[in-house]
C-alpha cells in the first residue's frame, strides 16, 4: 500500500489532540514529511526530462505551477506533501538560476519543457501594451519593483496592472497569467519582444 501523506498527517494530527500536545500546523507538516520520508522503502527515481535539466517529477511540479496551483494543490495531486514540493520548487530555482515561480515557469515554456500541458481554453483577450509588458516582465522571473524600474512605474502600479492582468486572463497568480500568456499567443516562444505576439485561441485537448 503506498504511503500517502494525508494519512500520516490526519495521524499525527489525532494523536497530538490525544495527548494534548500543542503542535502548530507548520510543526505538523514537518513530522509528516519526514515521516513519509523514514517510511519509504526508497525514493522512487524520475527519469530525466527530454532536453533539460530536471527529471519528470519536477516538471510535473513546474506544470502544476503552470495551472496556478498551491503547493498543497500540488502535493495532493502527486502524492507528497506540501514541504516536499516547497523543497522540490527550491532546487528547480538553484537548477535552473530562477527564484521565482512566475519565472520557472516562463522558462519552462520558452525551453518547450511543457509542450504535453494542454492549454487551458479561454476567450481571445486583446492586452493592452503596458499589461503586455507587465507579463512579460513577470515572465522573465522579475518582482513588481523590478518590473516598476524597468516600466518607470511605482511598484503599486505595477500591482494594480497585474490585478487587472489577472482578471482579464482569468489567473490564479502570477505563474498561472505567465502560462496562460504563452498557451495563448501574448508571449511568442522564441524570444521576441511581447507586443510583437498575437493573441489566438487554443482548444484544449
Amino acid at each position: 500500500m503506498p504511503v500517502k501523506p494525508e494519512l500520516i498527517r490526519s495521524a499525527l494530527a489525532a494523536a497530538a489532540d490525544r495527548h494534548r500536545m500543542a503542535l502548530t500546523a507548520l510543526e505538523i507538516e514537518i513530522l509528516t514529511d519526514a515521516a513519509a520520508r523514514a517510511v519509504l522503502p526508497a525514493r522512487r527515481h524520475f527519469p530525466r526530462h527530454p532536453g533539460s535539466p530536471l527529471n519528470t517529477r519536477e516538471v510535473q511540479i513546474i506544470a502544476g505551477a503552470a495551472r496556478g496551483h498551491t503547493n498543497a494543490q500540488i502535493a495532493r495531486s502527486i502524492g507528497l506533501s506540501p514541504l516536499t514540493v516547497k523543497s522540490h520548487l527550491t532546487r528547480i530555482a538553484a537548477r535552473v538560476g530562477c527564484g521565482d515561480r512566475a519565472g520557472i515557469v516562463g522558462l519552462a515554456y520558452r525551453k518547450g519543457w511543457l509542450v504535453q500541458l494542454p492549454p487551458e481554453p479561454r476567450p481571445v483577450v486583446q492586452l493592452k501594451p503596458d499589461h503586455l509588458a507587465v507579463l512579460d516582465g513577470m515572465a522573465q522571473g522579475l518582482g513588481n519593483a523590478e518590473i516598476g524600474r524597468r516600466l518607470f512605474l511605482s511598484e503599486e502600479a505595477v500591482k494594480s496592472r497585474a490585478r487587472s492582468l489577472f482578471d482579464a486572463l482569468g489567473a490564479h497568480t502570477r505563474a498561472h497569467a505567465v502560462a496562460l500568456g504563452y498557451q495563448h499567443g501574448h508571449l511568442p516562444l522564441d524570444g521576441r519582444p511581447a507586443e510583437t505576439a498575437r493573441p489566438r485561441v487554443l482548444q484544449a485537448v
